[in-house]
């Protein structure tokens, strides 16, 4: 199976897209500002939970982008490195 990186995957079409990747059978790896919310995420996955990884990060933070917050040691060794946030230009 894959490991899938999902930058706001707590809210919204992330959480909707992390859902469908974890019922696939998928590694996810959210990432998102509020550590409750990733913990409710992956209590909310039951017994998936335990391929749901959340890493708090704010990218809507420059300093956090290029800073390369989201480093080896803050995730599985099989994810890729996370910096960018597709769908948020402009923000």
């Amino acid at each position: 199976m894959r490991t899938i990186v999902i930058s706001g995957g707590t809210d919204g079409m992330g959480y909707a897209l992390a859902r469908t990747y974890l019922s696939r059978g998928d590694t996810v790896v959210i990432l998102g500002r509020d550590p409750g919310k990733g913990e409710a995420f992956r209590a909310a996955v039951g017994g998936a939970g335990e391929r749901a990884v959340f890493l708090q990060a704010d990218l809507s933070l420059v300093a956090e982008n290029r800073s390369g917050d989201v480093t080896p040691a803050r995730r599985p060794p099989e994810a890729p490195p996370a910096r960018s946030r597709p769908g948020r230009a402009g923000r």
